[in-house]
This record gives C-alpha cells, structure tokens and sequence, in this order.
C-alpha cells in the first residue's frame, strides 16, 4: 500500500472515530461548551476573568444555612457584600478587605461578618467588604486590579487562608471534592462533566520561563468544545486530573505552591503603591492548616515590608463554624 493510500485511510478511520465518539458521549448526556455570552446571560454571578462575582443590588438566601436559622446577605450594586447601616456617616480612612468565605461571611447575616464588626469598633474607619466566597489569592488581585481603578482606598488589606495556595495553581471541583470516594465520587463526576454551564473554573497562576507571574483567564476554552461535546468532555477530564494530581500531591507542590503565592502576594502590593494605598496581609484560621507555616511567614513578611499599619487590627483572627462569625 502506498503512502498516499495509507494515509487516506488513517484520516478516514480518525473521522469515523470522532464521529462515533461524538454521537456516543451526546447520547449519553454529556454537553458542548457553553460560550461567555450565554454564561453570562444565564448566571448573573459568572465572570470570564474571576470565575464567579456575585452581582447585585439583592438580598439573597445564604448557600450555607445554619439549623432552625434564616440567614440573608445583602450584595450591593457595586459588587460588594453589605458591611455598615446605610445611615453611617462617610468617613476619611477607607479599607478595601478582600478574602474568601471567611471574610465574606458565608452562613452569617451582614451584621455578624467580621468586616460589620469593624465598622462598628472604629467609627472613624470605613471597611468595604470585597470578599467572595471560594476565591484565592490570585482572585482578590484581580479583583484588587479592577476595584482600584474604579476609587481609591488608603488602605488594601487581604486575608488569607492556607488553601488559597492550592486554588491559585489548581482547579477546584467543589461536587467532587466533597464526595465520598467510591461510587458517589464517580456520580458526582459524572455530573459535573455533564453540567451545561460549570461555574467551578478557577483563574489559574503559574510562572513563565522568564520567571515572570502567568494568569489564565477563568474562561478557558480548548479548540472546538464549543462545537463537539467529545472535545468538551476532554477538557474537562483534564480539568479534573489536574486538580486532583495537585490536590492529592499537595507536599509534592508546596514549593511551586509557595513561590506563585508570594508572587501574586507582591504584584498586590505593588499595585496598591502605585495606586497610593498601602497593603497588608492577615491570615486565618481555617483549621485545615495545609501548610502550617504560612501564618508565620505572612507575620513576617507584613512586619518587614513596606506596610505598617496604623490600624489597630489583629494580624490573626481565629473562627468558629460558621464561617465569619468571629
């Protein structure tokens, strides 16, 4: 058989693969890819550079309530989640405070989140709360980025948690992590590869060959997924298996872990410079304690560098379930 020939029929049993493997896995459920248009005209909280940001104005049911409790939160039109009565007087100092869940205070009314307290112990201070709940370090700077072009704060202060340094280079899966091994994870893998609109990409960080800070986008698409549900279900297994080869290895990338983290940690204070406010890091206590000497380092890094606050904050706050109640 000629070359020629031989080539014919391997690009002919390669189409009449795709075509097989395409029928197969729409038969079976499995979806295209939606595109950012219709995420975003069907998901008010999805954002192609973020993942997720809750919009508003709105008072919604909280996604996680305690038991015999109703409990609402409030997002305001610009985003940010309801922190001091309306009535409150403006005031000269203003803090941006950005986080996960914890300072977002999923679970808890307005006025039991930790950023609520403050604006109630210092009357002379404004604290904003631009937390969102699931987001990493690389989340806050993005949107640190955004929020600052828009007003300015004298101060940005970020609260951290040690498992923002696995969200910041990995995808998180939320239905899949949180099932149990076996048949239920594989149920609830299912499921997510199936999803019309998945809302669980992250934005992801990573270092380039010049060692300069990488970001890509939370839309991430692979070449033809939004046309060929078997391309789209590839994608998300890769999606999977590089969340769970970083998740299960955790020691194995704690170095890359770390060195991304104190580059986004840097690229926020330098961005808060050069917009004139000053920067600051607190750590949590999420009780997970991924990498336990995170705390420590962060204690340092916020005493040697160029930040010194003037405000009396602590630089730990532990928390009791649920998350943001102090």
């Amino acid at each position: 058989m000629s070359i020629f020939k031989r080539t014919v029929y391997w690009v002919v049993c390669i189409i009449i693969f795709c075509f097989i493997a395409e029928w197969y896995v729409r038969h079976h459920g499995y979806v295209r890819e939606v595109s950012t248009e219709q995420r975003m005209l069907h998901h008010d909280d999805y954002s192609p550079d973020m993942g997720w940001e809750r919009a508003g104005p709105e008072s919604r049911l909280s996604d996680e309530q305690p038991k015999d409790t109703t409990v609402y939160e409030t997002i305001l039109a610009d985003k940010s989640r309801a922190s001091r009565s309306k009535n409150r007087a403006a005031t000269k100092t203003n803090v941006l405070m950005l986080g996960c869940s914890f300072t977002y205070g999923i679970g808890v009314n307005d006025e039991d989140t930790y950023v609520w307290l403050l604006n109630e112990r210092f009357p002379d201070v404004t604290f904003d709360n631009f937390a969102q709940d699931g987001y990493g370090t690389l989340q806050c700077l993005l949107r640190e980025e955004k929020i600052l072009k828009e007003r300015h704060y004298d101060y940005v202060i970020y609260a951290a948690i040690p498992d923002h340094l696995r969200r910041n280079i990995s995808y998180s899966t939320w239905s899949i992590d949180n099932a149990k091994p076996g048949r239920s994870q594989r149920n609830a893998l299912i499921k997510a590869l199936k999803h019309d609109a998945p809302m669980w990409y992250f934005p992801i960080a990573y270092i380039n060959s010049d060692g300069s800070l990488g970001i890509r986008r939370a839309d991430y698409h692979w070449p033809g997924d939004r046309y060929s549900a078997f391309i789209n279900t590839l994608k998300r297994l890769y999606i999977f298996q590089n969340c769970y080869k970083i998740t299960h290895n955790m020691k194995q990338y704690e170095p890359y872990a770390r060195d991304v983290y104190w580059r986004i940690l840097y690229r926020m204070d330098q961005l808060a410079q050069e917009r004139g406010s000053r920067f600051a890091t607190i750590c949590l206590d999420d009780h997970t304690q991924i990498l336990p000497t995170t705390e420590k380092e962060i204690a340092a890094w916020n005493q040697g560098h160029s930040c010194k606050l003037s405000l009396p904050l602590p630089l730990c706050i532990c928390y009791q379930w649920p998350r943001g109640r102090t």
